[in-house]
């Protein structure tokens, strides 16, 4: 991957507007990042590298908000499920990434993610009451889908929040999980090769946008219209769902573009 100027300056505004949109909802980093930054690069690796190292940086921002709502034992089923589930998945879009059909997966995944969101998101209750023993499943795939593609979430806050937990255990509880998911995620990058020079380049110059927007986002958290907003992103991450499922690898790697 050769990281042109032109290319750092549109990554690093991905990844600003992603931390934008987490820090002012509280949700959409990993899903807006990577639903943007194949448009940009057809290395679908460096994406999840780029994605997946940034989205390390905003839970420890909220746990350390809602550390003290956490408790261990309803986090270890969701956190086991987690590291199984990245395993499966990071193997198998190593495994699959090169093939035509792929992208047009990620973008199947992209659009019924979105759609899920939306509708939880816009409901007063949960969609449906997801029984505790089931946190290992659900856990596994959420990793699945974190290992794939870097959207672990749907799975795992469909089961915490259909749970009788308060908001700060809930919160935390994600969090530990989500960390554990991609701290374990990061380990297979760096095993597997994916840090190279460029990325690491890339991750020099971008991080710092990340950071910046989601400060940004934070500051602004209580002048936006949460609903309205949510509605928006998830209308627009589910429409290049869609694209991408269409399209498949044209829309990542258009003809004449090396």
């Amino acid at each position: 991957m050769n990281g042109t100027a032109f290319q750092i300056v549109g990554i690093g505004v991905v990844l600003a507007a992603a931390g934008f949109v987490q820090g002012l909802t509280g949700f959409g980093f990993a899903i807006v990042g990577m639903a943007l930054l194949p448009l940009l690069q057809a290395d679908w690796q460096a994406s999840l590298t780029l994605v997946a190292v940034n989205s390390i940086l905003i839970p420890v921002v909220l746990l350390k908000r809602h550390g003290g709502g956490f408790s261990l034992r309803p986090a270890l089923g969701l956190t086991l499920g987690t590291l199984i589930g990245t395993y499966l998945g990071f193997h198998f879009t190593t495994r699959h990434s090169d093939g035509g059909w792929f992208i047009r997966l990620f973008g199947v995944v992209l659009f019924l993610f979105s759609a899920f969101d939306l509708w939880q998101g816009l409901r007063k209750s949960p969609l449906f009451v997801i029984h505790k023993r089931l946190a290992l499943p659900f856990g596994l795939a959420g990793g699945f889908f974190g290992g794939a593609f870097n959207i672990s979430g749907p799975p795992i806050v469909a089961y915490a929040y259909s749970q009788p937990w308060g908001k700060s255990q809930t919160v935390a509880t994600l969090q530990v999980v989500f960390m554990a998911g991609a701290g374990y995620r990061m380990l297979l990058m760096g095993t597997n090769g994916f840090f190279e020079p460029q990325v690491l380049n890339l991750l020099l110059w971008t991080t710092p946008a990340t950071l910046t927007g989601l400060l940004l986002g934070s500051h602004l958290l209580n002048r936006a219209d949460q609903t309205t907003l949510r509605t928006g992103v998830f209308l627009m991450v589910g429409l290049l769902g869609l694209v991408y499922a269409i399209l498949g690898p044209r829309i990542v790697n258009p003809p004449g573009i090396p």
